[in-house]
C-alpha cells in the first residue's frame, strides 16, 4: 500500500467517516428506545448499523446520483437510514430519516465557555414526535450500496400530554399561525444574538427572560453548520466579503486520486488569498489538562521557496499561540509546532506534538506559509487529536478538520444546537431557522454541470440556486443537508419553520423555484413521498413532524399579481411555500421618504404602514417581517445612538410598536436589534411590554376566521385606534393612542396635550348591551382597570368615550351575559 493511499485512509479515519468495507446488506442491531412517551414529545431511537458499505454517514445513498456525485469515490458513498412509524397497523406509514450521532463529554463548571470534549462513542438515532395517542409500531430501514436491511417491528405507547403540537398556517384565518390543537400563535419575536455554542448558563438566562415575557418567536441562523459561509478557519487579515468572512477555499485537482477536491488555499505574497489562516477567534475547543495532542496538517504544496529572512527556516507550518497573530507568516511570530512543509508531488503531512499543561481549552491554532518568498499550499485537513501512551489517537477535537466543505457536516455545532433546541422546548420558544446563505462561497465553486470551477475558471455567482427546479450536484448536496436538519431537529414542535436563505435575490426565478423545491422536499421528499418537479406541484402529505417553509429577500416584496401572473409570494406556481417574509428597516423600507421620516419618530406608524401595505395583497398566507429595525432612514448607522433610542429609557417606542400589532394587517414582527434596542444590561429592559400585550390577548381567538378590521371612526384626528372585531360573537379588541405620545416627543421633552373624543364602531347587533374592559397597557399585573356597560344604537354602532387620554389604553368589547349580541345574519 503506497504512502498516498495510507494517508488518505488515515484522513478518512481522522474525520470519523471510515467504516470497514462490506458486501452484504447493512444490519440493524442494538435498538433501544422508551416504550412510552407523551404526545408531541421527543421519541428517540438509538441503534447501530453493521456491515455498511457506506464511507460517509452524512450523505444519503442514491443509486442514480447526479453528475459530480460519484459513488466510486470514498466520501461520496452514503447510506439512507429511516424509521417507519404507523399508528394503525401499517395502513398509514410515516417515514422519518435518521442521522449519525457523536457523543461528547460535558462540564459546565466554567461560566466563560462550555467544556465539551468529543468521545469515541457514536450511534445512529431517529427522532420523532407522535401526533396521536395510542399504540404505534415502528421499524428501521437502512439502504446502501450493499443492499437494504430492515429491523424487526417495535411498539410504542403514546400518552396524552399538555403539548399543543406543531405550528402551521391557520386554516380558518390564513393571516395567522396556529398549533395543531387550533390555539393561536402570537408574536412578536426577535432575532437571536450570540451563538448556539454559548454557555448553557447564559442561554438559560436569556431563554428564561424570553419565556417570562412571552417572547416566543426567535429567528436563528444555522447557515454555518453546513457549507463554507461561516467557517472556523479565517484569513489572518480578517477580511470580509460583504457580511461573510473570506474563506479562501479553492478546488484542487488531486493527481494521485485523479479527482477534484475542495481545499483551503494559502498563498504568499498575499493577494486576494491569505498566507496565514487561524481558527475563528471566538472558537476554543476543549482539551484535557496535562495531555499530549498531535497536530497534523495534510496539504499539497507547490513552488514554496525561501527563506525571506536569511538564517531562518521556511515552509508551511502549524503554530499554537495564545495571542492574536494576523502576520503569522513571519518567522518571529508564534510557536512553530510542526515541521516545515515544502513542495510535494502528492498529499503531504506535517505534524507536531503539543502539551496542554494546565489548560482546559486549546489556544489559537495557525497554519502559515512562514518566511517564504513565494509559495502555494492547498490544505486538505487540519487535525488535532489526543495522543495516548500506546501511540493510538483519540477523536478529532477541532470543530472543522476537513476542508472538503461540500462533503462534511461537522459534529460540534449540531450537538450544540441539540442543547439549544432543548432549551427552547423547556422555555416555550419557537425557532425560525435559516438553513443556508446564498453567498456561501462553496456554491461559487460548484458549476451547474456538477464540476468544480477550477484552474482559473470563472466562479459561478448564482451557483447557490443551482438549476432552479432541476436536480444537479449542488441541489443533491443541499438536499443532503436538508435531510440531516429534518432528521436531527425536525422532531421538535419548537421548530417554527425552515427559512431557505437569508436575503436571497428577490427577482430570481431560480430562487423562487428553489424555495418551492425546499417546500416539496421538507413536506414530502424527505419523508419518501414523491412529487413532480414542475410548477404548481403541491405536496399535500400531512406528516406529523412537518414544518413550514419560507425564504427571505434582501429588498422588495415580490407578491403575486393575478393580473400579470408575475411575483412570488402567493403565486400558485409555488404552492409549497407556507408564508411570506419581508425585511424592512426604516432605512430599507419601500415607503416614501416622508413616511420614513414619520416612522423614525413614531414606531406604531412604522408597523402600521407596512402591515397595511402587505395586507392589501390578500396573499392568503401569514406575512412575517423577519428583520425589522428602527434606524436612520437615510443612513447606514445601526447603532442605537443613530435615532437616539437609548434616551428612551421607558421604552415608549417598543411599547407603541408592539401594541400597534393589534391592527388587522396581521404582520408578525421579528426585531433585529434586540440588544441593545429592546434591552441593555443595567440600563433598561423593555421586554415586559410583550407580556402585557399577551396578557391582554390571552382569551382572544384571533385565528377563528371571523375577525375583521375594526373600521372605527373617531371624532378627534389626534386619536389613533386600531383593532379588530368578531361580529358573530359580538366581540372586539382595540388599542387607542394619543398620536402625540411618541418616543421622540417624550425624549425631546415636547408638550403632549391630552386628547378626548368619541369612537364609533359599527357592525354589532342593535340595541344590545356590551361590556367594555379598559386595560392599562403599561402594567403586567392588575392591567384590567375598569369595566363598564355600553349599549349599541339602533343601527348597530357602539360609541366609546375617550376622556383626557395622555398616553394610550386598550379595550375589549364583550357581549353582556345572557344577551344576544351577534349581528343578525352572522
Amino acid at each position: 500500500m503506497n504512502k498516498i493511499l495510507i494517508l488518505t485512509l488515515l484522513s478518512l479515519i481522522g474525520n470519523r467517516w471510515f467504516i470497514p468495507t462490506a458486501k452484504a446488506a447493512p444490519a440493524i442491531a442494538g435498538v433501544t428506545a422508551p416504550s412510552r412517551i407523551g404526545r408531541y414529545e421527543k421519541f428517540e431511537i438509538t441503534f447501530e448499523i453493521r456491515n455498511s458499505a457506506a464511507r460517509n454517514f452524512q450523505l444519503p445513498f442514491d443509486p442514480n446520483p447526479p453528475r459530480g456525485v460519484d459513488p466510486r469515490q470514498e466520501l461520496h458513498r452514503g447510506i439512507s437510514v429511516d424509521a417507519e412509524f404507523t399508528p394503525d397497523n401499517w395502513k398509514t406509514v410515516y417515514r422519518q430519516p435518521g442521522f449519525y450521532y457523536h457523543y461528547y463529554q460535558e462540564s459546565r463548571d466554567s461560566s466563560a465557555q462550555e467544556w465539551r470534549y468529543p468521545t469515541a462513542r457514536a450511534a445512529w438515532k431517529v427522532r420523532f414526535s407522535a401526533n396521536r395517542t395510542g399504540t404505534w409500531h415502528y421499524r428501521i430501514r437502512a439502504t446502501d450500496a450493499g443492499g437494504a436491511g430492515v429491523s424487526g417491528v417495535y411498539s410504542l405507547t403514546v400518552q396524552a400530554s399538555s403539548r399543543r403540537g406543531f405550528l402551521k398556517v391557520s386554516k380558518r384565518d390564513p393571516r395567522y399561525f396556529e398549533f395543531d390543537d387550533g390555539s393561536l400563535f402570537l408574536g412578536p419575536g426577535i432575532n437571536a444574538g450570540g451563538s448556539v455554542t454559548d454557555p448553557i448558563k447564559h442561554l438559560e438566562t436569556d431563554f428564561s427572560q424570553l419565556q417570562k415575557n412571552r417572547i416566543q418567536l426567535v429567528r436563528r441562523w444555522i447557515s454555518g453548520l453546513y457549507g463554507a459561509a461561516w467557517p472556523q478557519w479565517l484569513g489572518g487579515r480578517g477580511l470580509y466579503d460583504g457580511y461573510l468572512p473570506r474563506t479562501g477555499i479553492l478546488p484542487f485537482h488531486d493527481p494521485e486520486q485523479n479527482r477534484d477536491r475542495m481545499t483551503l488555499y494559502l498563498k504568499y505574497p498575499e493577494d486576494w488569498h491569505d498566507a496565514c489562516i487561524m481558527r475563528d477567534w471566538n472558537t476554543r475547543e476543549a482539551v484535557k489538562p496535562d495531555t499530549a495532542y498531535k497536530l497534523s496538517i495534510r496539504y499539497w504544496g507547490t513552488n514554496i521557496k525561501g527563506p525571506r529572512k536569511a538564517g531562518r527556516n521556511y515552509g508551511l507550518v502549524g503554530k499554537i499561540t495564545a495571542a492574536w497573530d494576523p502576520k503569522c507568516y513571519e518567522p518571529s511570530d508564534g510557536a512553530v509546532l510542526t515541521g516545515y512543509g515544502r513542495d510535494s508531488s502528492g498529499l503531504n503531512v506535517i505534524e507536531g506534538i503539543w502539551h496542554s499543561r494546565n489548560r482546559s481549552f486549546l489556544p489559537h491554532v495557525y497554519v502559515a506559509l512562514e518566511n517564504v518568498t513565494h509559495g502555494e499550499a492547498y490544505i486538505h485537513s487540519i487535525s488535532m487529536r489526543e495522543l495516548f501512551q500506546d501511540g493510538r489517537s483519540g477523536p478529532e477535537i477541532l470543530r472543522e478538520s476537513s476542508m472538503e466543505y461540500d462533503l462534511v457536516i461537522p459534529d460540534f455545532e449540531p450537538y450544540a444546537l441539540d442543547r439549544y433546541l432543548e432549551l427552547a422546548e423547556k422555555h416555550d420558544i419557537y425557532l425560525k431557522l435559516v438553513l443556508m446563505d446564498k453567498n456561501d462561497p462553496l456554491y461559487y465553486k460548484l458549476e451547474d454541470d456538477g464540476t468544480f470551477a477550477i484552474n482559473g475558471e470563472r466562479d459561478n455567482p448564482d451557483g447557490f440556486y443551482g438549476l432552479g427546479r432541476a436536480m444537479n450536484r449542488t441541489r443533491w448536496l443541499q438536499q443532503a443537508w436538508w435531510r440531516y436538519a429534518q432528521a436531527r431537529w425536525g422532531y421538535s414542535p419548537n421548530i417554527h419553520s425552515w427559512e431557505l436563505t437569508n436575503e436571497g435575490d428577490p427577482f430570481s426565478k431560480k430562487h423562487w423555484e428553489m424555495a418551492d423545491e425546499l417546500g416539496k422536499f421538507m413536506h414530502c421528499g424527505v419523508f419518501g413521498v414523491p412529487t413532480g418537479r414542475g410548477d404548481a406541484e403541491q405536496c399535500t402529505f400531512e406528516h406529523p413532524n412537518r414544518h413550514m417553509v419560507t425564504t427571505s429577500f434582501w429588498h422588495s416584496f415580490p407578491a403575486y399579481s393575478a393580473r400579470t401572473g408575475e411575483g412570488f409570494w402567493g403565486n400558485p406556481k409555488y404552492p409549497n411555500v407556507d408564508y411570506a417574509d419581508v425585511h424592512a428597516y426604516t432605512s430599507t423600507s419601500t415607503a416614501p421618504v416622508a413616511d420614513k421620516l414619520l416612522m423614525e419618530k413614531d414606531a406604531a406608524y412604522y408597523h402600521l404602514w407596512h402591515s397595511r401595505q402587505y395586507g392589501t395583497w390578500n396573499l392568503h398566507m401569514p406575512v412575517v417581517r423577519g428583520e425589522a429595525g428602527m434606524v436612520p432612514h437615510a443612513g447606514t448607522s445601526e447603532a442605537i445612538s443613530g435615532l437616539g433610542l437609548h434616551r428612551d429609557l421607558p421604552g415608549i417606542w417598543f411599547h407603541n410598536y408592539v401594541w400597534s400589532t393589534l391592527g388587522s394587517g396581521g404582520l408578525y414582527e421579528i426585531y433585529w436589534y434586540a440588544d441593545p434596542h429592546i434591552y441593555s444590561k443595567g440600563l433598561y429592559d423593555h421586554r415586559p411590554v410583550v407580556l402585557s400585550f399577551h396578557n391582554f390577548m390571552a382569551d382572544v381567538a384571533l385565528n377563528n376566521g371571523r375577525y375583521r378590521d375594526l373600521e372605527a371612526e373617531t371624532s378627534n384626528p389626534d386619536i389613533r385606534v386600531v383593532g379588530q372585531k368578531d361580529q358573530t360573537s359580538g366581540s372586539a379588541h382595540l388599542w387607542i393612542q394619543n398620536k402625540s405620545h411618541t418616543w421622540k416627543n417624550v425624549v425631546d421633552g415636547m408638550p403632549i396635550p391630552s386628547v378626548s373624543g368619541t369612537l364609533r364602531i359599527g357592525g354589532f347587533s342593535p340595541k344590545q348591551t356590551f361590556i367594555l374592559e379598559r386595560w392599562d397597557t403599561f402594567k403586567t399585573i392588575g392591567q384590567l382597570v375598569g369595566i363598564e356597560e355600553c349599549r349599541s344604537s339602533a343601527n348597530g354602532f357602539l360609541e366609546i368615550p375617550v376622556a383626557s387620554l395622555r398616553t394610550d389604553l386598550a379595550i375589549k368589547v364583550k357581549p353582556a351575559a345572557g344577551g344576544n349580541s351577534s349581528r343578525p345574519g352572522h
